[in-house]
């Protein structure tokens, strides 16, 4: 068995830990997910030659998955969802909304408008709660005997695209569904940081996506508590510095000190606002401040209004980047009020070898209440 994963160098980790006792639940949850699968094809398929249990490595890498909490493999590669009676010939992705293919228009004039909306935002204190919605896509995949493919750019070690040996394609069986992670984080006054994870309602492309999924026996963390803790003080790092600069230069340069390649590709710059946005809530400056450096860069298209998946108007800004070895389409999806951060979606352009994705496709968002 070979295994391929979505997972590139611009899927950020957490800044805090992972604490063994967690590793061992998921994996728990995870090694279950495969045996009660395993079980059901065999019931089901009794005819059928049975396929062997996923290996140690694969119930890793969706473990890997579930460590970077970009969500989470949900069914391990052991039923046939490309079987012609199925219907489904992909992976399953959300629903393109609309917004992600358009072609775009300048977007300085309605970043800079954005900006000032923001700008003129009244300063809080701070929210100290970060509620998410997150789903990222990841593959297991069940081939034949596949050679290994070449690494792909931008790497890291949990499992890039590619680099576990994809299964040939015409060989390959893929079962997945849309299963988000429902977070929240909360800095407490004492400096300890609680986060919750819980595993939300699975969504589908269409009916035979439900279907084959339903035949498998449901799998997947729909509704289990995937984290519940209190890390102490000083345990969970943040990833950037509460007290940002509102100087668009500036600014840069902070983000620039996780993602260096911030300066000169904008899609590694949504990328660190992204992970900005992950875990605090800018103030109306330095928002304004965000708005303004996107400004700045003549690639940042504005795609028009849309509706998020939460059912909030917003304005899609975009940019389009081959920087990690994919044709990958950057959105964020702004609130037209206050010039706030709504959304974030990455958008797979081009199909790519090996990964049974029909491209466009999204294959990362996340909703921010």
């Amino acid at each position: 068995m070979s295994s391929t994963m979505l997972r590139l160098n611009s899927f950020e980790s957490p800044p805090d830990g992972f604490p063994p006792d967690r590793e061992h639940a998921v994996r728990r949850l995870l090694e279950s997910v495969v045996r009660e699968t395993h079980e059901a094809e065999l019931r089901g398929n009794r005819s059928r030659r049975p396929r062997k249990r996923p290996s140690l490595p694969v119930i890793r890498l969706g473990l890997a998955t579930a460590t970077a909490v970009v969500l989470m493999v949900v069914s391990l590669g052991l039923a046939g969802v490309l079987r012609p009676d199925a219907g489904v010939a992909h992976a399953a992705t959300p629903t393109l909304v609309g917004h992600e293919t358009s072609t775009g228009e300048p977007a300085a004039d309605v970043l800079r408008d954005l900006a000032g909306r923001a700008a003129g935002t009244p300063s809080t204190s701070g929210d100290d709660t970060i509620r998410t919605e997150r789903w990222s896509l990841a593959i297991t995949a069940d081939g034949g005997n596949a050679a290994a493919g070449d690494e792909g750019a931008g790497a890291d070690t949990e499992g890039a695209a590619g680099q576990e040996g994809p299964a040939s394609p015409a060989t390959t069986t893929v079962t997945t569904a849309i299963i988000p992670v429902q977070r929240e984080m909360t800095r407490l006054d004492d400096g300890s940081v609680s986060v919750r994870e819980v595993g939300g309602e699975p969504q589908f492309p269409n009916d035979a996506y439900r279907r084959a999924w339903d035949d498998e026996g449901r799998p997947g963390p729909h509704g289990a508590v995937l984290r519940d803790e209190i890390l102490p003080p000083g345990q969970y790092h943040l990833t950037y510095p509460a007290d940002l600069p509102t100087e668009p230069a500036l600014l840069q340069e902070t983000l620039a000190t996780e993602q260096p390649d911030a300066r000169h590709d904008t899609g590694a710059l949504f990328l660190a606002i992204h992970q900005l946005r992950n875990e605090q809530v800018p103030s109306g400056e330095v928002q304004a401040g965000l708005l303004e450096l996107l400004a700045e860069r003549a690639d940042v298209v504005t795609l028009g209004q849309t509706t998020d998946r939460a059912g909030r108007e917003a304005v899609a800004i975009a940019t389009n980047s081959t920087d990690s070895g994919w044709p990958l389409r950057f959105i964020l999806l702004i609130d037209p009020d206050d010039g706030h951060i709504l959304g974030y979606e990455q958008v797979l352009t081009g199909d790519v070898a090996h990964v049974d994705v029909a491209a466009p496709a999204v294959i990362d968002y996340t909703l921010f209440h």
